[in-house]
């Protein structure tokens, strides 16, 4: 990927009509609105939310990271992207990579879900080191999603039970 920026408004109606087919059916799937609806909205009431663009300036992906209500530890974190990630793929890993642990130092638990039909997408949470939970109906179709999460690792010793009395 060549840049990132904050994420704008106009970012989000740039990035709708080149979405991935799997992530326009997931958008739909939670939503029940087509991206064009939810997605610009969607970057305006984020916390934190950024648009990725390749070297010659076309909007690749959009993705950020929400903090759960009442829960400051916990991060909902997404990404909706254009077929460019995978023609930058090995940038696009590296850099998805860096964002996640730098998501992860700030809310040591990261967690979303995922349309269970987006094979590529499941892939590459795992790669992240996110732990797959379970696959319910949810969402405004009620189609199986995949629950994942990720939580930070501890950075002092490992847990170690101690001897019974």
């Amino acid at each position: 990927m060549g840049y990132v920026l904050p994420a704008a408004r106009e970012h989000a109606v740039a990035l709708c009509p080149l979405l991935r087919a799997a992530d326009r059916a997931e958008v739909h799937a939670s939503a029940g609105l087509p991206p064009e609806l939810l997605l610009p909205d969607m970057v305006e009431a984020g916390h934190e939310a950024w648009a990725m663009f390749t070297d010659d300036h076309q909007i690749a992906g959009l993705f950020g990271i929400d903090p759960v209500f009442n829960h400051p530890h916990v991060g909902v974190i997404w990404l909706l992207g254009s077929d460019q990630l995978a023609a930058h793929s090995v940038e696009f890993l590296r850099q998805s990579q860096r964002w996640v642990e730098r998501y992860n130092t700030q809310y040591p638990l990261l967690i979303n879900r995922a349309d269970a039909r987006n094979a590529l997408h499941l892939r590459w949470l795992q790669w992240l080191g996110f732990t797959l939970i379970r696959e319910a109906p949810w969402g405004a179709e009620g189609r199986p999603f995949v629950e994942f999460a990720r939580l930070q690792p501890c950075a002092s010793q490992p847990f170690r039970p101690s001897a019974p009395p």
